[in-house]
């Protein structure tokens, strides 16, 4: 029922737009909740051992900090659908990463790029809601829109389960 209310707050011809985000957002998120659901045990397969697991997940979290400021600027000058582009790419390619990661500090680089991806990804399709959504009605539409994140994050270690059980370790980062 809200989902149909929802519906009123954008302009017909920024429901398409919402819609792509909002799946663009949910498959994104669900790849993090998939892989981040083994990614202890993928850097342990790769020799991290002790303090040095958490070093990966601590740098992804510093550079989500660390780059969002840039991100805002970024999306300022260069405008929010140019950095929305730049971010899903930087997504693929360290999706693609994974998969040829061969050292504990290789993972870092990617988490590090993973994690700036993040901030610009956040950043760019909340500008992006917030120019395409009546002023009175942007907190309705971003809280609708944050269904994605959530839904997407609380699924991901189930789907990560069930693809590791019938794919294998490496099915995770496919």
């Amino acid at each position: 029922m809200r989902v149909r209310s929802l519906l009123t707050d954008i302009d017909m011809e920024n429901r398409k737009l919402f819609t792509a985000l909002f799946i663009i957002n949910f498959c994104i998120t669900l790849g993090y909740g998939v892989v981040d659901s083994f990614f202890s045990l993928y850097v342990f397969e790769l020799g991290a051992r002790g303090a040095l697991l958490g070093v990966p997940l601590a740098f992804y979290s510093v550079s989500k900090i660390f780059f969002s400021v840039p991100a805002g600027s970024s999306i300022s000058r260069a405008g929010a659908d140019k950095v929305l582009a730049v971010s899903v790419i930087c997504f693929c390619c360290v999706s693609v990463g994974y998969l040829f990661a061969g050292s504990v500090a290789f993972v870092v680089v990617l988490r590090v790029l993973q994690g700036a991806a993040c901030a610009a990804f956040r950043a760019s399709v909340l500008a992006v809601l917030g120019h395409n959504s009546r002023k009175s009605a942007f907190a309705s539409v971003s809280g609708t829109f944050d269904m994605s994140f959530y839904g997407a994050l609380g699924a991901g270690s189930v789907v990560g389960g069930f693809i590791r059980k019938f794919a294998g370790f490496n099915g995770v980062f496919i």
